[in-house]
């Protein structure tokens, strides 16, 4: 009987602290969403990119943000080396303007947020918003800090021929090294 009253009395102290406790806020929907509209859009605009989706990913108990997640439609199409520039250059902007963020800065994952905690996706187009086939890149991505470029099957629509790799480090050391002219290459669409 002690021992039962032993254990109430236990759980009912772990209640009371937990209850007590100040509870974590929660980052509302509008802000979140918000920035992510603001940022996407500064993107959107200075690389003539047409937005289509963003999200996120949290920690399991959902507290913290662990992803940012942009995806733009490109209209070119984009070459191999201008859809990796892209890449780069967003994921950075988008990691740089997560930093400066101070209404998210309590519910980072990490601080500084990290380009591995970033998501940027490209669907290549033609300039009459046809999808291009291989050997042309179809979607590029970043995420974990890795590159991704596929391509589509010319023989079926519905499977990728291709998939390159290559890590956010291989990149910067390619862009470094690339002749002036293409580093200096424009992405802006026309």
């Amino acid at each position: 009987m002690n021992f039962f009253r032993i254990i109430k009395i236990l759980l009912l102290i772990f209640f009371m602290g937990t209850l007590s406790g100040k509870k974590m806020d929660r980052l509302d929907n509008k802000t979140f969403y918000g920035f992510l509209s603001k940022v996407g859009g500064k993107i959107e605009k200075k690389y003539n990119l047409t937005i289509c989706g963003s999200g996120s990913g949290s920690s399991p108990e959902g507290y913290y943000i662990n992803k940012f997640i942009l995806s733009f439609n490109a209209y070119g199409p984009l070459s191999h080396e201008q859809l990796r520039k892209l890449l780069i250059e967003c994921a950075n902007e988008l990691v740089r303007e997560v930093n400066l963020e101070k209404k998210l800065e309590p519910f980072l994952i990490r601080k500084p947020y990290p380009i591995q905690n970033v998501q940027i996706i490209v669907f290549n187009y033609d300039k009459h918003g046809g999808g291009v086939k291989d050997p042309l890149i179809t979607v590029a991505q970043i995420s974990n800090g890795i590159l991704t470029f596929r391509t589509r099957d010319p023989e079926n629509d519905l499977k990728y021929k291709n998939n390159f790799k290559e890590t956010y480090e291989e990149v910067l050391e390619k862009l470094k090294t690339a002749p002036v002219s293409e580093s200096k290459e424009k992405i802006q669409l026309n």
